[in-house]
């Protein structure tokens, strides 16, 4: 998950194209002062192939933790839960 308080062609092409390389199968960049976010899935020759954008107020579920019922938590939960899952895996790739 990227972060930033301002987006650039940098963060959508050479941060996506190292994450695609590495293999990470699901990439959340969150745009604060737009208050939007982009998820990039579904690895394909070494690219994104799924594009989801939320907006402040829209709800996204990560491929990690997808909806058990039909409740649906904030994009700020879900970012968060994101970002947990994601340090759990760092931690056992060390």
């Amino acid at each position: 998950m990227e972060v930033a308080q301002s987006m650039s062609a940098y963060d959508r092409g050479e941060t996506l194209q190292a994450y695609a390389r590495k293999g990470i199968p699901e990439v959340w960049i969150v745009d604060v002062p737009d208050e939007h976010s982009e998820c990039y899935s579904e690895l394909r020759d070494g690219r994104y192939a799924r594009v989801r954008m939320a907006q402040r107020g829209e709800s996204l579920a990560p491929q990690a933790f997808p909806p058990r019922s039909k409740q649906r938590h904030s994009f700020g939960q879900r970012a968060t839960m994101r970002l947990l899952y994601l340090r759990r895996l760092a931690r056992r790739r060390r």
